[in-house]
């Protein structure tokens, strides 16, 4: 795959940008929750973030 967001040689900016812009916003919009849903269509894993942003707890 030769997504940027999948490149290490590439500054994280560069590589969390591309990766936002191509999140749906409805997959966006799960990003504040301490458990991430996959998303399979860019190989992207659930994944546990172990905070809530929506208020501030763990």
């Amino acid at each position: 795959m030769n997504e940027p967001f999948r490149d290490p040689g590439l500054p994280l900016a560069a590589r969390v940008a591309d990766l936002r812009d191509r999140l749906t916003p409805e997959e966006k919009v799960g990003l504040p929750h301490q458990y991430q849903a996959p998303v399979p269509r860019l190989g992207v894993e659930g994944f546990r973030t172990g905070t809530e942003a929506l208020h501030g707890l763990a």
